[in-house]
């Protein structure tokens, strides 16, 4: 299942963790404007099996969906700098479940070494994700629905650049909100 984080009335990570309850689990790959290494750690907890950013090249994203299906994981790397900072935000006793889940410990082998019930631990796990969730900008917040006209003129101009060159659209990807700028202007034609 190919899942994007940032969902109108949801969350991509607890949409994740109803679907991993499901039996058999399918595989679900978070597909994200905002996938770097900081979701990388809430994408583990949830569950997920892979992290993929919406900007990879087509090619990318069928070898990352064939990985993932055959029961791969496709994560990126984590630092020490990353977990250390992911540890300061949980509580004491949910810092071995964020190590098992980095680990990839099933959730049943999860409760049974934490001595503790499944739907405990399903409790935890909600709580960490809460903690550990990353903030992303809202659609009301894009510069393409500001009032700001040197605001509205940047994102036309991303717009145009991705509409004429398709190519160019790597280049713009850094700045904020050009990912869905880029997607937006995709899927409205010709200016």
């Amino acid at each position: 299942m190919l899942l994007d984080y940032h969902l109108p009335d949801a969350d991509g990570l607890v949409v994740c963790r109803r679907l991993k309850r499901d039996v058999p689990a399918p595989a679900v790959m978070l597909y994200s404007a905002y996938a770097d290494a900081q979701l990388a750690i809430p994408a583990i907890v949830a569950g997920a099996d892979g992290l993929l950013h919406k900007s990879a090249p087509a090619r990318e994203l069928y070898h990352a969906i064939r990985t993932v299906a055959a029961g791969g994981t496709l994560m990126p790397p984590l630092s020490p700098q990353l977990v250390e900072a992911a540890s300061a935000r949980l509580e004491p006793e949910e810092l071995p479940v964020l190590g098992m889940a980095i680990d990839g410990t099933p959730a049943a082998d999860m409760a049974e070494a934490l001595r503790i019930e499944p739907a405990e631990l399903a409790s935890m796990i909600e709580r960490m994700l809460e903690r550990l969730r990353v903030a992303v900008p809202s659609p009301a917040g894009w510069a393409l629905d500001s009032g700001s006209g040197v605001e509205r003129g940047a994102a036309l101009q991303r717009r145009r650049v991705a509409v004429e060159d398709p190519g160019a659209v790597g280049a713009a990807r850094h700045l904020p909100g050009a990912a869905q700028l880029t997607e937006r202007a995709a899927d409205s034609g010709p200016l």
